[in-house]
């Protein structure tokens, strides 16, 4: 017996030391060989965990399910039935556990969050609270809880009048969509009420009032335009002005403008060339119309010459009819200005040469009176008399008739 207990001692004392012996060797690490990259791998049982620019030679023979870190793909690689492999990509489905990124921050080189062979493009952090999209190691978009700071311009679909590009949670139609190229629009409730085309103009509103601009060449421009709860003001080289548009002013030429003439004080309505008219209407469409007619008239070889139009309108007072000689009329010495009935009606001894200038005022002398007064009963011509008769029908004159005139009311 206890030969027996010695034995069965000594045998088990064996079994034991062999089975440290090949557990502690099994735990020894080594160095890679100059092949594998000169990168320590651990082996424990198993499993094999290193990192490296390259795959281990498979000539090692490592186990199944043996991983390795690949620094240039920023990858894990895994090995099976004698080949390395990419441990597969997440596809789908849900995340029980928080993935957890180092902390803030993490910018500085590559994100903690990237992608194969472009790790300076991902997501990171730059301090708590604070999320940062960057790309191609730069930081593009920058989220906090007050707000969003954007590097990169924000490029937006145009939309439409319906369904703005930029618009608010509280409704479907105010806000901004693009017409076209350079050009957009501010809606609200389905109706646009500003255009901007092409040359950066700005609105602003504040305590003080608002104000338009435009300057082709900044985006800080000039503005032009202001307005408050008693007044809008413009710059003095500016216009007030109406097109014949219904429907886009900015399609249609002015055609009625109000502008400064070039003084304090001074108002003035006109437009180019164009004669003017203003009215001032009573009820029922009755009004008082002040305005001008002209004509550039050539001086025929003969004893007078009448305007084409009716320069002299009906139920007016003809308040002045003045004249210049654009073309020296030839053979004359003088000409008078009036009309059928009257001929110096307007003014007399005007002299034929060229760029003289008349106020024909006769008229307005209390002496004259009836025809030869300032009141039109019926619209007529202007005739212009030559004191001798022209050699030639080359002598021009422009001629300009002021005048008030009255229209009845409808009903």
């Amino acid at each position: 017996m206890r030969r027996l207990g010695l034995t069965w001692g000594l045998w088990s004392a064996v079994v034991l030391c062999t089975i440290g012996w090949a557990a502690t060797v099994g735990a020894q690490p080594r160095e890679v060989t100059p092949s594998e990259t000169r990168q320590v791998v651990w082996q424990d049982n198993a499993a094999i965990i290193g990192a490296g620019a390259a795959d281990p030679p498979a000539s090692q023979a490592f186990q199944d399910g043996t991983l390795f870190w690949r620094t240039d793909l920023r990858w894990f690689r895994y090995y099976a039935a004698g080949a390395w492999n990419n441990v597969p990509v997440f596809t789908g489905g849900v995340f029980t556990a928080p993935l957890l990124g180092p902390p803030a921050d993490n910018c500085a080189t590559t994100p903690p969050y990237s992608f194969t062979a472009d790790g300076t493009t991902g997501l990171c952090s730059t301090a708590a609270g604070t999320i940062v999209l960057r790309t191609a190691g730069t930081n593009r978009v920058t989220l906090l809880s007050t707000g969003a700071t954007f590097t990169v311009p924000i490029l937006l679909p145009d939309g439409t009048a319906t369904a703005p590009a930029l618009r608010f949670a509280s409704g479907t139609y105010a806000g901004v969509y693009a017409t076209a190229a350079d050009t957009m629009r501010f809606v609200s409730t389905r109706y646009s009420y500003f255009t901007d085309v092409s040359q950066a103009y700005a609105v602003i509103n504040g305590s003080t009032g608002w104000a338009l601009g435009a300057n082709s060449s900044s985006i800080n421009p000039t503005y032009q335009f202001f307005g408050n709860a008693t007044q809008i003001r413009m710059l003095s080289g500016h216009a007030f002005g109406w097109s014949s548009g219904s429907t886009d002013a900015l399609s249609n030429a002015l055609d009625t403008i109000l502008v400064r003439d070039g003084a304090a004080n001074t108002l003035a309505q006109k437009n180019g060339n164009a004669d003017q008219f203003a009215r001032i209407y009573g009820a029922n469409g009755g009004y008082w119309e002040r305005g001008v007619n002209s004509e550039l008239l050539t001086i025929a070889a003969a004893a007078s010459t009448d305007t084409t139009g009716n320069l002299l309108p009906a139920n007016a007072v003809i308040e002045a009819v003045v004249v210049r000689v654009t073309t020296v009329i030839p053979t004359a010495a003088t000409f008078t200005v009036g009309e059928a009935t009257t001929a110096a009606r307007f003014a007399t001894g005007v002299a034929v040469a060229q760029d003289t200038t008349a106020v024909g005022l006769l008229h307005r002398n209390p002496a004259d009176a009836d025809a030869a007064g300032p009141v039109q009963t019926a619209a007529a011509k202007v005739r212009i008399t030559p004191n001798a008769q022209p050699g030639a029908a080359t002598g021009v004159v422009r001629i300009e008739v002021f005048f008030s005139r009255f229209v009845p009311p409808t009903s």
